[in-house]
């Protein structure tokens, strides 16, 4: 039998959301940019008017 203390869980829990939070923030960054690629594509004359068109965001909430 395993047995675990509240504070050895919550370090495990805080250690969880840490990894949570990266990879969230990993994502979103892969995310905004595969889209700033397809807008760059779809006014490839204009890549500030691109940038500015389209705007993601996301939120982590643990």
């Amino acid at each position: 039998m395993f047995i675990i203390t509240s504070e050895e869980y919550s370090q495990k829990q805080q250690v969880l959301i840490k990894s949570l939070r990266k990879k969230a923030c990993q994502v979103t960054f892969l995310i905004t940019t595969i889209i700033k690629q397809l807008a760059t594509g779809a006014f490839p004359n204009n890549p500030s008017l691109a940038a500015s068109t389209i705007e993601v965001n996301f939120e982590f909430r643990a």
